[in-house]
């Protein structure tokens, strides 16, 4: 699972890029949650396990390039 996970992430903007509008909604409902709008900033909260990855990128002595 984290390795398929893993490699969404990696093609995500590739794949975002080639779909269709109502690809790219699914596939942004499935990274995120929460959304919303004050003003002109857009807040969301990332669904898991895409947070908990999100948050290893603060360690990046912890991760290979």
């Amino acid at each position: 699972m984290a390795n398929a996970v893993l490699n969404m992430v990696r093609y995500a903007l590739d794949i975002f890029k080639s779909s269709e509008t109502m690809e790219k909604r699914q596939m942004l409902n499935f990274l995120f949650q929460n959304f919303q709008l004050n003003g002109k900033k857009l807040g969301f909260d990332l669904r898991k396990p895409f947070e908990v990855i999100a948050n290893y990128s603060q360690y990046s002595s912890m991760l290979p390039n």
